[in-house]
């Protein structure tokens, strides 16, 4: 150890040197014991540096190179981020959201959330009126098309057009109700065929199913069930209604009668026409005794052309006739046939008289 002299000099004298000597290599050894760990979350230590920006060591301290890459990378992500708010704002004020890049991203996440990001064609016309809806072009659309709600279409004559919009389901075509046998054959009205007979293509002389007489006015006869087209007939036997049996003169349908009452008389006029011919069986209506011919190119006021007489005991005369044109005599007929040359009518009557 150093001492004072009575100078106030230190004086080192060679053992205070040793000692000196010892002391500092036993603070080097002591110095070189000394045993530092690395540094921890919890504790302080050795700290190696790094100046990597992507490591994930608890056990390394950034350089300032390191520090600055990751500055540098926050400043590029900050701008990138300005950029792309931007861009999400403009996006939104284009289909009609109201957005601005004052707002914070999670207000903005918000809105964006609430856009329906439509892909459909469906225009107006195609969704119910008062309704809103999104398609490929746009949002907050709303429909045109009418609700019509229950509409009941009742058939008619002509074709009727089925009103454009909504219609609920609870509408409805009222149902055709009506007699089938009252509508022909062949017809069918709302998917029901017609059951009432077609009597005209059956028979134009349609037999009645029964008939009446009002005496002195009027012949009924009872059409069978069925349409008729206007060209049928329908039609009764009265085996008894010919004119021999109708008092000469008189009109019954437009049957005139040739009945003569007391002396029994039948006449028939018939015309020939130029260069024609009459060829017809005549029912004198009872038995004759004398049938005549008479023809003339003017009028019927000509001479006998052929006749019959029938002989008082009842048989007929054959070599009586003239010309032939009265043939095939029966008790209450007989034929004629009649053959005109000329260029003219030729009028004939036919005469004939009873016993």
């Amino acid at each position: 150890m150093a001492k004072t002299d009575w100078t106030g000099t230190d004086t080192v004298k060679p053992a205070d040197m040793n000692e000196i000597g010892q002391e500092i290599n036993q603070l080097r050894e002591d110095v070189d014991n000394i045993h530092i760990p690395p540094a921890t979350l919890t504790e302080a230590g050795i700290v190696q540096l790094s100046s990597a920006t992507d490591s994930t060591s608890e056990a390394m301290a950034a350089t300032p190179k390191a520090v600055k890459a990751a500055m540098d990378e926050a400043l590029a992500s900050k701008q990138l981020g300005v950029e792309q708010k931007a861009n999400v704002v403009a996006a939104l004020n284009s289909i009609g959201v109201a957005a601005s890049t004052n707002e914070t991203w999670a207000q903005l996440i918000a809105k964006m959330a609430g856009v329906i990001r439509a892909t459909g064609n469906a225009t107006a016309a195609d969704v119910l009126a008062g309704k809103t809806f999104s398609n490929g072009s746009g949002n907050g659309l709303t429909g045109s098309m009418p609700n019509k709600g229950a509409v009941v279409i009742t058939p008619g004559p002509a074709d009727q057009t089925i009103p454009t919009g909504y219609h609920n389901g609870a509408g409805k075509v009222a149902g055709v109700q009506f007699n089938q046998n009252a509508l022909l054959v062949g017809n069918t009205v709302a998917g029901t065929p017609g059951r009432m007979p077609n009597r005209s293509a059956e028979n134009n002389h349609m037999p009645g199913l029964e008939s009446t007489v009002w005496p002195g006015d009027r012949f009924f006869i009872r059409p069978p069930n069925g349409h008729f087209n206007g060209s049928t007939w329908v039609t009764a036997a009265v085996p008894g209604l010919t004119a021999a049996n109708l008092r000469a003169g008189v009109n019954v349908a437009g049957l005139v009668g040739t009945l003569q009452e007391g002396k029994k008389f039948y006449r028939q006029d018939i015309s020939v026409p130029p260069y024609g011919n009459v060829d017809l069986d005549i029912n004198i209506g009872f038995n004759w005794s004398v049938v005549l011919l008479i023809a003339n190119v003017e009028d019927r006021d000509g001479g006998i052309s052929s006749f019959y007489l029938r002989h008082p005991e009842g048989s007929l005369s054959t070599g009586m006739s003239y010309n032939g044109n009265l043939t095939t005599p029966t008790l209450t007929g007989i034929h004629l046939y009649y053959s005109n040359g000329n260029n003219t009518t030729k009028g004939i009557t036919v005469y004939a008289y009873g016993r």
